[in-house]
């Protein structure tokens, strides 16, 4: 069973916030598997998952940030797509 949890980590609260998702499944006996966990900077990097590419973004008119989400290029390559089309998303702009 493949799960996954986004937190933010106001303040810096990245192990905080690590070590209560930890209690979660351990509540039923499991455990968190530290091998496939990682812990990302959105703001700063993207990552993939489940074919699609997510990265935080701030909207150029609130300032606020959103979540930015396109299919990953290994996705579009499937599709016969060119991965270098710009994806445009002028609901937060």
């Amino acid at each position: 069973m493949r799960t996954t949890v986004w937190c933010y980590a106001k303040g810096g609260g990245v192990e905080e916030s690590l070590e209560v998702l930890r209690q979660i499944p351990k509540r039923r006996g499991l455990s968190l598997n530290e091998i496939k966990t990682h812990i990302v900077d959105a703001t700063r990097k993207s990552f993939n998952f489940l074919e699609f590419s997510i990265w935080m973004s701030q909207g150029v008119c609130t300032g606020k940030p959103y979540p930015n989400v396109r299919p990953s290029d290994n996705l579009l390559l499937e599709l016969n797509l060119d991965p270098s089309f710009p994806i445009k998303d002028n609901i937060h702009n």
